[in-house]
């Protein structure tokens, strides 16, 4: 009988434990989580990138650790500060630290309660450790990531500017040529920065593309490239090599005539005449002649 009563009066401490534990309002807060985190790596040159981890024992009953998860319906909140103006609401963020230094770190929970759940039992053994809903915990590390200056072959490539490429320089073999003959066009293409780079120039001719070259040039260092172009019909053309402009002109073909003589036809008015004078000449002769030699 009596180990009935001590089983009845068991129970009933435990049925006013539950009424209490539902009844007992959700501000009356909840455990105090231990925080800590930790950093890998912690020391190293800009820029370091460093991966933190959230070590917090949020939640320790009778000194056993429970997850996140298996705390009903209580939820946290985490705010990273890296000490360098950056800052995260992961739980386990990254971050690239691009200066040399020495930084602080910070991470601060903040539990959320759920007013429609209960109070933990770990609440009713551990007063001490009893906190308004919402309250902030914080843990900050002093000195705790060391960055140091970059390292040599970092800084140069930090210094080297990008490759800037420009076209300059454009020749026209020729301003006048006949059809078919070949003109030849070259420019130059130069990289003024500070990285090798590639270019491609393009040959219009009166606005229509007609040719392209790609070149990868040095920094500090030019190259020629060269087009080759023919035109049949007479004119004059616009040429252009990125925008720096020339011409040429097609003469028209010359064409070569050849007077050939032809045979007279007949005896002309001037042949004639010319016929007529030699006569009366050759008769005056004679007449002359004569008469001469008939005088004693």
């Amino acid at each position: 009988m009596l180990k009935k009563r001590n089983i009845i009066g068991s129970l009933l401490i435990l049925a006013l434990l539950a009424v209490a534990l539902v009844a007992t309002p959700a501000t009356a807060g909840i455990p105090d989580p231990e925080v800590d985190f930790s950093a890998e790596p912690r020391m190293g040159p800009a820029p370091l990138r460093v991966q933190f981890t959230d070590e917090t024992n949020y939640f320790t009953p009778f000194g056993i650790a429970f997850t996140m998860t298996a705390i009903a319906q209580q939820t946290y909140t985490q705010q990273w500060d890296f000490g360098d103006g950056g800052t995260s609401t992961a739980q386990n963020p990254s971050h690239t630290y691009r200066g040399p230094g020495t930084y602080t770190v910070s991470l601060t929970v903040t539990p959320e309660y759920n007013c429609d759940s209960f109070v933990p039992l770990d609440a009713l053994w551990d007063g001490d450790r009893i906190r308004p809903a919402n309250a902030q915990h914080t843990e900050t590390k002093e000195l705790y990531i060391i960055v140091t200056e970059p390292a040599k072959e970092y800084e140069e490539y930090q210094e080297a500017e990008p490759a800037s490429m420009n076209t300059c320089y454009m020749t026209v073999s020729a301003t006048q040529v006949l059809p078919g003959q070949e003109v030849i066009i070259t420019s130059n293409v130069c990289n003024n920065g500070g990285e090798k780079g590639s270019h491609t120039a393009i040959l219009r001719i009166n606005g229509n593309q007609e040719q392209s070259q790609s070149v990868g040039v040095s920094p500090g260092a030019c190259k020629t490239v060269i087009f080759k172009v023919a035109k049949s019909y007479p004119g004059t053309y616009q040429v252009s090599v990125d925008g720096q402009q020339g011409q040429f002109t097609v003469l028209a073909p010359v064409i070569k005539t050849t007077t050939v003589a032809t045979p007279a036809q007949g005896i002309t008015t001037t042949g004639i005449i010319v016929i007529v004078i030699v006569g009366v000449i050759l008769v005056i002769a004679i007449v002359f002649i004569v008469h001469t030699t008939k005088q004693p």
